[in-house]
């Protein structure tokens, strides 16, 4: 009986063994994939990053161009909301476009 026993929990750890390699390679496979697309998801990144700040820049001088001007107010104020929004969105987009800029895997 015991060695029916060993026998069978012999095979429930090779059985397990299996099941480890086989998720461990699909798992590197997954990592590999991440990893080639890593360049393009850093570009794609800093390209954002770029484009928001070029925006918030365009936006601030529409702001300090209106400011002055009562007339210019329709323009004035949602230029000053939106740049205040994009403002806030450079900071946590910055800090993505850095951390992805030093992932590696």
């Amino acid at each position: 009986g015991l060695a029916r026993h060993h026998d069978s929990v012999r095979t429930a750890l090779r059985d397990l063994k299996g099941g480890v390699e086989t998720s461990m390679s699909e798992r590197r496979g997954r990592l590999h994939e991440v990893e080639a697309h890593l360049p393009h998801a850093r570009e794609a990144m800093a390209q954002e990053v770029k484009m928001v700040g070029e925006t918030f820049a365009l936006l601030e001088a529409v702001v300090k161009a209106t400011e002055t001007c009562p007339a210019a107010d329709e323009v004035h104020r949602p230029a000053s909301e939106l740049a205040s929004s994009l403002q806030r969105l450079l900071r946590p987009l910055s800090d993505l476009a850095s951390s992805l800029s030093t992932l590696t895997l």
